[in-house]
């Protein structure tokens, strides 16, 4: 089954309204929101499912669905009918709480089988990410201000009025939320590509002050352990920056006033549930006296904190329904009728034990009981259960353990302070397991297509004149030969290479919009403002209306095959592309050891089924970057292809040297110049291309031994590179230059620097041409001089060339890409 986003975008205002309103009567201590909860808790969730049966009106089978869990369903809700029907009370409440019941257990059955889209996950996942953010926000404001606090409290806890009832109003619910979320938080942060990640640190924190602020015993007793567990795993993965951050909460939490006393209180509790010694108050007193020992006892321990004794208190009197009505309950629902109003006495054989006006068990399980009774407990936490072995033991034994982790908190918690099953953490819990468990499919799941590559769409940023472009060209031009192939370029230039594509490739242009760099500056330069911030606005609109376009154009892509030619094309295809997809990325550029594009090679590809390399060196970097951090993308090397039969052969003349490519900083241009400038021999330096330095080096350089040509087609570049002897080249990074191989193509030595082996796979040193290590000047030159010097070595480079290129041919190339698409 798969989810429109239409369906995600709900789901998304579901969390949030869910997430901000859980538990809450008094939003901001103004505002009485209890019926619209009570609406919101059911009907989001409600209109969820069937936005879900909608999408997926046309195959769904219960074949597809876990029989277990299926099974214990059926069972369930068949189990709450009988309890409602036998129940003690009849009322609207037992019809409530079936169908919330309902509802969850179609959540429990739907959500982990949708198929959700990698962006889908991101997107949800981030959005969760911020509600926590916000409510614990909102719980750090109510401490400062002092609004929806408990007033039942004592000195334990000084600095505020009492015990905090939270964000969510009620702090048994809020810590299993911050818990639950704070797991999830650190299994995030144990990941290497967000060890970097602020905002992840500084939610971490503030869920530390929010546990803190919640007074809860149990609950901080667990979040410490977390903590513990998380440090413990921050040493054994070496992230001294996640134990950092442990160490800053617990100094915080602890320096809160009141957390101390909630530790030891904690530590007391817990300890008392393995004091067997420990004699419970007895449910059967038939003595006034007795009855009054007892009450005397419940006020005489711990008087200073008297809420513990009355929870047993409480548990006992849910026992004793539990004792009295073991098959049936006394019906779904009636824990709060009988309680809150007091009823509880027509329905116990020892009515006398009921003293309280309101009786809370702080226990899922003694709840539950008293309702369902035993049988119905077991049932539905089975359920629950079989929920986290839906997915994911069979494809990724950490996002299992994990999520199992986080049931084992949320069962910790319930034991002792109950609603475990709420609807809204119910809710919650599953939506959060579902995208875990999905994303663990998506990570793990090798790409498999059992239908033929029919359709392929490359992505393209233009088609202008470049080494990209070109690339692009010659690639849709040999695929097309098999496969239906669509061109999606986002801006529509006017000096393009369009003509030079195959008619049988289609070709769509995103974007009305072009680039407007130049604008920008020439706007900047002549010191006219109002143009310059007209321009920037709009190239800033331009770019937005770039990244939007590629995305959406990858969504909504029907081909079989996406194949992205640039970086932040392939970020957006390993993100957005659709499951079912083959998606190849190409990089065109070399990593210059820059960290951050390096990060994104570790970390953000890892969708991408194939990563294509353009030279050996590159596909041994990528794979050394990826290895540990992304198990799922395989780095192929494709090399860049040439059309051998396009390019005419250099008649080596001897004196003729050229330069092909932009005008711009990282070709080093000017260096070339002057390099070329030391040559005793004589010789003329053609510069063909167009860039920002094309202006100011015309005019400094031109001169009888240096001549511009400007932007040139492809058939010119072709003629002038048959009328030169030589080809250098002084450019500081590249991928694999297509100039070279064009070079090559005419028979033209070659001369270039080389930036960590990145021209090591075209030019075959001392046979085509020369590779200048260390960027050293002066062997550049005396190798340039060298070979126009001598016309027979210039004519055996030149021979060679001519045989080297051939493993860049339309063939060979082509080969390796029908090899790929299978």
């Amino acid at each position: 089954m798969k989810i429109k986003d239409r369906t995600v975008n709900f789901l998304i205002i579901s969390i949030y309204l869910i997430s901000l309103f859980l538990g809450n009567e008094n939003f901001l201590g103004l505002i009485n929101v209890g019926s619209f909860i009570n609406y919101i808790i059911v009907l989001l969730p409600a209109i969820f499912i069937c936005l879900i049966l909608v999408d997926n009106r046309k195959n769904i089978k219960l074949k597809n669905f876990n029989k277990v869990s299926l099974l214990l369903a059926i069972m369930f809700l068949l189990w709450c009918f009988i309890t409602f029907v036998l129940g003690i009370n009849k009322s609207g409440a037992g019809i409530r709480a079936i169908i919330h019941f309902s509802i969850i257990l179609l959540i429990g059955l739907l959500l982990p089988k949708i198929k959700f889209e990698r962006y889908q996950i991101e997107k949800i996942k981030k959005h969760i990410f911020i509600t926590f953010f916000i409510v614990m926000l909102y719980g750090i404001i109510e401490y400062i201000f002092q609004f929806n606090l408990d007033t039942f409290s004592n000195d334990k806890y000084p600095g505020i009025r009492g015990r905090v009832y939270s964000t969510l109003f009620i702090a048994t619910l809020y810590d299993k939320y911050i818990c639950i979320m704070s797991t999830i938080l650190a299994w995030e942060m144990l990941k290497n590509e967000n060890r970097n990640n602020n905002f992840y640190k500084l939610l971490f924190i503030m869920a530390g002050i929010s546990m803190a602020l919640t007074f809860s015993r149990t609950g901080l007793l667990i979040y410490l352990g977390i903590l513990f567990l998380f440090l413990l795993l921050s040493f054994i993965y070496k992230n001294m920056n996640n134990v950092l951050i442990v160490i800053i909460t617990i100094i915080i939490m602890f320096f809160i006033p009141g957390v101390t006393s909630s530790f030891q209180s904690g530590l007391i509790q817990f300890t008392s549930l393995f004091n067997f010694e420990k004699k419970s108050i007895s449910i059967n007193e038939n003595s006034k006296a007795k009855k009054q020992q007892k009450m005397t006892e419940t006020k005489k321990v711990d008087e200073e904190d008297p809420s513990r004794e009355w929870r047993d208190y409480y548990k006992s009197v849910g026992k004793q329904f539990m004792k009295e009505y073991p098959i049936t309950g006394i019906g779904i629902g009636n824990y709060s009728y009988l309680y809150n109003n007091q009823n509880a006495k027509k329905y116990l054989k020892h009515s006398s034990l009921i003293v309280y006006h309101y009786m809370y068990p702080h226990s899922s399980y003694v709840q539950m009981g008293a309702e369902i009774g035993i049988i119905g407990v077991i049932i539905f936490y089975l359920f629950i259960f079989s929920i986290i072995f839906n997915v994911s033991l069979k494809n990724n034994k950490k996002e299992f353990l994990f999520m199992l982790f986080i049931y084992l908190v949320l069962i910790a918690i319930s034991y002792v302070e109950g609603i475990v099953y709420s609807k809204q953490f119910m809710y919650l819990f599953i939506i959060l397991y579902s995208i875990y468990s999905n994303k663990s499919i998506i990570d793990n799941k090798k790409f498999t297509n059992n239908k033929k590559i029919n359709t392929i769409d490359i992505l393209a940023l233009h088609l202008g004149r470049g080494g990209i472009e070109t690339s692009i060209c010659n690639t849709a031009n040999i695929l097309s030969e098999k496969y239906e192939v669509r061109i999606l370029s986002v801006y529509n230039l006017n000096d393009s290479i369009a003509n030079k594509i195959d008619k049988k490739v289609k070709i769509e242009y995103l974007l009305n919009d072009t680039p407007n760099k130049k604008d920008i500056v020439l706007s900047l330069k002549s010191k006219r403002i109002l143009k310059f911030i007209s321009e920037l606005k709009k190239g800033l609109l331009i770019i937005l209306r770039k990244k939007k376009s590629i995305i959406k154009s990858i969504i909504n892509s029907n081909a079989d095959c996406i194949i992205s030619t640039r970086t932040e094309f392939n970020v957006l295809l390993s993100k957005y592309g659709s499951n079912d997809i083959l998606k190849i990325g190409q990089e065109h550029k070399f990593h210059n050891n820059e960290k951050n594009y390096i990060n994104i090679i570790k970390y953000k590809l890892n969708r991408l089924e194939y990563l294509c390399a353009l030279t050996t060196q590159l596909k041994i970097d990528y794979e050394k970057y990826m290895k540990n951090n992304n198990n799922y993308t395989k780095v192929v090397l494709v090399p860049n292809m040439i059309d051998v039969d396009e390019y005419k052969k250099s008649k080596v003349k001897g004196h003729n040297l050229i330069f092909v490519g932009r005008l711009v900083a990282l070709k080093r241009v000017e260096k070339l110049i002057k390099m070329i400038s030391n040559i005793k021999e004589e010789y003329h330096l053609s510069i063909v291309g167009d860039g920002e330095e094309y202006d100011y080096l015309k005019k400094k350089y031109e001169n009888e031994c240096v001549s511009f040509y400007g932007s040139k087609s492809k058939d010119e570049i072709i003629d002038l590179l048959s009328k030169h002897d030589l080809f250098v080249f002084a450019s500081s990074t590249e991928g694999l230059p297509m100039v070279l191989l064009e070079a090559m193509a005419s028979g033209l030595p070659i001369v270039a620097f080389d930036y960590h082996n990145s021209v090591d796979d075209i030019i075959k040193n001392n046979k085509t041409g020369y590779i200048i290590k260390d960027d050293n000047e002066i062997e550049f030159t005396n190798k340039v001089e060298k070979l126009l010097v001598d016309s027979k070595l210039r004519k055996e480079f030149s021979n060679m060339a001519i045989k080297e290129i051939k493993k860049f041919s339309k063939n060979n190339i082509k080969s390796k890409w029908y090899k790929l698409l299978g």
